[in-house]
């Protein structure tokens, strides 16, 4: 009979030390999913994104990969496409993007959508798909036109921007 008990006492020790244990590595689990970094230029907002390099940089991150720029000395050159107000950094399609400033946006207006035809002038624009009707894989969302005019035919371009598409 006392083996009978030391049996059920020692099944029920064990399993209140597995829920303990499990409740600890949950909790541990639970509260590190905060700090879980997220791929290298993956952005919510365009808070979450910042200058990839400290001094002229090309390319833009996710905070969470923000070089370390103290005691670093930058030239004073305007080369980048940041630099002396040339650019702007966004988050486009969830990915952290360089924008340079000459892309003012023309949004199509339903007119130049019923348009018969267009005149076979080149002036190539950037046509940017409404991401309600396309779904995209990859930056840019958009397609070059030879001009304003067939980017606006397209009933899946929202806007055009000047010049042909950045890579």
């Amino acid at each position: 009979m006392k083996s009978k008990k030391n049996k059920k006492t020692f099944w029920i020790v064990a399993v209140i030390i597995i829920v303990v244990v499990v409740g600890v590595l949950a909790s541990f689990v639970l509260n590190d999913v905060d700090d879980v970094k997220p791929y290298k230029d993956y952005c919510e907002v365009k808070e979450d994104c910042v200058p990839a390099e400290c001094c002229h940089p090309e390319n833009a991150v996710n905070k969470y990969y923000s070089p370390n720029c103290t005691d670093v000395a930058c030239t004073a050159v305007c080369g980048g496409p940041l630099e002396c107000g040339a650019g702007a950094i966004d988050c486009i399609d969830n990915h952290c993007k360089i924008i340079p400033k000459d892309l003012e946006k023309t949004y199509c207006r339903p007119e130049e959508r019923e348009g018969i035809g267009c005149i076979a002038l080149y002036d190539p624009v950037c046509g940017w798909f409404d991401a309600e009707k396309v779904q995209c894989v990859k930056y840019p969302c958009a397609e070059t036109f030879s001009n304003s005019c067939y980017s606006c035919l397209n009933k899946d371009v929202l806007y055009w921007t000047k010049g042909e598409c950045p890579l």
